[in-house]
């Protein structure tokens, strides 16, 4: 089972993030929602939606930020022992729960160790690959971002420390009580489906992509199908006071069976690699990998190279009905100057992907927030509906700072910036590394220490020895370890010669 590092904290100011929300949209939020619930109720009275039997609500926080299940007739709320709340057994949900369900949790660490649950659920691969089975398996679960999408640094925050976007998830900015706008939207369109709607989507794993592509159509800023197809349509975490009830209440009752959204399944063909020891520095057999399911792919820069090239295939999307038609691949997140999608067959179900190194920047729907993650959204349009995303994303360390020259060679590395980074994606280091070239070949590196020691390396990664005592001077090959850092309960890495 994943666990947390610690137990998960209860979020601070429900009543006041709740009051935010309440005032930030005025009468207007409550009478919006109201009018969604009586459209449901009736919708539901008359046999024309299927309400909610059979649904269970979720809550994980212990009562903290509680959903009223009054609101949906019907629906059920999962008991959790009293032993259990008071040894806060409650968090991220590890589990895939068999009914339809939807939840939720304000709960999360301090963005300096483990953070959000959103954020736990992106660093850590047996997670992700756990909220996409919840996603197929009619699951669907809402997390406040709290500290982890905050202006920063020096505002308060850090900035978007997600390495990942998906649909898995709907994250909310704030902390508590952000996450109530968003439970009773996913409520309305779970209860607003015709009957025989909800019920193909949920035997065909449809039910909460479908959920997720009308709470994203449905925010007020969505206007169109272009704005669907654009970023600030498919942010990280979504504000608590752009959903519009009505709109999305009668869009999810208007769809019929024979018109529901195609399913995105995405998959790496082939993609360049980076040789651990030489292009990047990390124990453990850690990788530029940081998940592949099959509709959110991550990667993370590591490796010295300028860009990476990714072939992506989306030929194992379906739609139930054999409307399969258009894929659009779009630049969510990212300079569209330098990012290049170039399509590999007709029907553009599978394209090539360059994607040049990042580094940190503000996020167009929100300046204030700066991110270090590209974002390239996959959707099909079968001609009735469009899907929900699929995501391929590329997330660089802010802990480091580049230098390249035009021809897009590199020519320094410092780890050692002092910006905070997850230390589940990346290992502390104490060095900068400035390129050695020649006659426009790279002879290798040398590394500056923050204690002010230097090292020489081959290209290929060999720590050079120079002469002394007579010996000659070689090279040795280094390895790479965990070891104590500087300040007393820190780690860093050490680069160890491999010495027989």
């Amino acid at each position: 089972m994943y666990r947390l590092s610690s137990p998960p904290a209860i979020l601070p100011g429900i009543a006041a993030t709740v009051l935010v929300w309440l005032v930030g949209r005025g009468a207007a939020a409550a009478e919006d929602f109201a009018s969604a619930k009586a459209l449901m109720t009736a919708w539901v009275a008359d046999g024309t939606a299927a309400g909610h039997q059979g649904d269970v609500y979720d809550n994980r926080d212990g009562g903290h930020s509680l959903m009223k299940i009054g609101n949906f007739p019907g629906l059920q709320q999962v008991p959790y022992a009293k032993e259990e709340v008071r040894a806060r057994g409650w968090g991220l949900q590890p589990r895939v729960l068999p009914q339809v369900t939807f939840g939720n949790s304000s709960t999360a660490g301090p963005a300096t160790q483990y953070g959000s649950h959103i954020r736990n659920a992106y660093t850590n691969p047996h997670m992700t690959a756990i909220v996409y089975q919840q996603y197929i398996g009619n699951n669907l679960y809402i997390y406040p971002e709290h500290r982890d999408h905050d202006p920063g640094p020096g505002k308060g925050g850090y900035g978007d420390l997600m390495p990942l976007n998906t649909p898995y998830l709907i994250g909310t900015q704030g902390s508590s009580g952000s996450d109530q706008p968003a439970l009773l939207a996913v409520g309305l369109a779970l209860g607003c489906f015709p009957p025989e709607t909800k019920k193909v989507l949920a035997e065909k794993g449809l039910l909460m992509p479908t959920v997720q592509m009308l709470y994203r159509i449905c925010q007020a800023d969505i206007a169109s199908k272009e704005d669907y197809l654009s970023g600030k349509a498919h942010p990280t975490v979504f504000p608590t006071s752009k959903i519009h009830y009505v709109r999305l209440a009668n869009m999810a009752h208007d769809l019929k069976s024979r018109d529901v959204p195609s399913m995105v399944k995405i998959k790496v063909l082939k993609e360049d690699s980076s040789r651990p020891g030489i292009d990047y520095f990390e124990p453990g057999g850690r990788t530029e990998q940081l998940c592949d399911t099959p509709a959110a792919i991550g990667r993370v820069f590591r490796g010295r190279q300028y860009e990476r090239k990714v072939v992506v295939s989306a030929e194992d999307s379906f739609d139930i009905n054999g409307r399969l038609r258009t894929f659009h691949w779009i630049i969510l997140r990212g300079d569209p100057a330098r990012i290049k999608i170039t399509p590999r067959n007709p029907r553009k179900s599978e394209v090539e992907i360059i994607v040049p190194y990042s580094p940190r920047r503000p996020i167009p729907e929100n300046p204030a927030v700066e991110s270090n993650r590209v974002d390239i959204g996959v959707f099909i349009d079968n001609g009735r509906q469009l899907s929900a995303p699929g995501f391929i994303c590329f997330y660089s360390l802010d802990s480091e700072k580049r230098k390249y020259d035009d021809e897009g060679r590199i020519l320094e590395i410092d780890y050692n910036t002092g910006n905070f980074v997850d230390q589940r994606l990346t290992t502390p280091k104490p060095w900068r590394d400035a390129y050695r070239y020649q006659g426009g070949k790279c002879l290798g590196w040398t590394r500056h220490y923050s204690d002010g020691r230097t090292e020489q390396y081959t290209d290929d990664g060999r720590l050079e020895r120079p002469a002394a005592n007579g010996a000659a001077a070689d090279s040795v090959p280094v390895q790479y370890q965990i070891g104590a850092g500087a300040k007393p309960g820190t780690q860093e890495l050490k680069a160890v010669p491999n010495v027989l």
